[in-house]
């Protein structure tokens, strides 16, 4: 799969992510020694044919913001319409997500996390899922090290199927 860039400053969107240097990170925000910024994801479709986008998330700080301007699917939705089909298993017709680039004092990249949002659990195989799906469309070099770190909400799970995730 080539690269398909469809971002820079002024772009919405990208379905690769390049790290440190994407244009859709966030700013970065000091945290003592370390520097964080982050880009906000969602997952469309079915798991194997499903559609990834990487928001602007400077110009897109929130996922709902994004998804009813760029998003054919959630066009003219409600934010509690969008919350119902995005944050529940029953409904869920997309995955949202968050990659978060943890940089040193010198802004060289030490880690990046993926986060996924939900307020039930997500099922462990989406999860085993997404997380390949997004980590295979980032371009990070591979001496930084990726995991996934869960949300409040799917701490419970994460922790009963550890072994398995």
């Amino acid at each position: 799969m080539g690269w398909q860039v469809h971002a820079a400053e002024d772009l919405p969107w990208s379905d690769r992510l390049e790290i440190p240097d994407s244009p859709l990170f966030t700013v970065e925000e000091q945290f003592g020694p370390t520097f964080i910024k982050w880009a906000k994801f969602t997952l469309t479709g079915e798991e194997s044919s499903g559609s990834l986008f990487f928001q602007n998330s400077r110009g897109y700080p929130f996922h709902y913001d994004f998804a009813i301007d760029h998003l054919a699917q959630f066009s003219g939705l409600t934010r509690a319409e969008f919350d119902q089909r995005t944050l529940f298993g029953h409904n869920r017709e997309a995955l949202l997500g968050t990659v978060l680039l943890i940089l040193g004092h010198d802004f060289d990249p030490l880690a990046y996390i993926i986060q996924l949002v939900g307020q039930d659990e997500i099922p462990r195989e989406e999860v085993a899922h997404a997380y390949h799906r997004v980590i295979q469309s980032i371009n990070a070099g591979s001496n930084v090290p990726h995991y996934y770190f869960p949300t409040f909400e799917q701490a419970d799970l994460a922790s009963r199927e550890e072994a398995w995730l």
